[in-house]
């Protein structure tokens, strides 16, 4: 059986990581904020030219297969 102690211990750890998870998050998702800026030009010289219209101009994935 588990104790009083352990259920309030676990309450408080997963409540911590969540709020740490939360927080990490956000900051990711800031508008603004990217661990690497690069300038259009440097995006589309790296990617391809689906990679780039996808990822930079927000176009739809194409699948490899059609769909059945």
């Amino acid at each position: 059986m588990i104790s009083r102690r352990a259920i309030v211990l676990g309450a408080i750890v997963i409540s911590w990581l969540g709020r740490f998870s939360n927080t990490s998050m956000a900051q990711a998702a800031s508008p603004g904020k990217f661990e690497i800026v690069k300038s259009d030009e440097e995006w589309r010289r790296e990617l391809t030219g689906e990679q780039y219209a996808v990822l930079r101009r927000h176009d739809t994935a194409r699948l490899d297969k059609p769909a059945q």
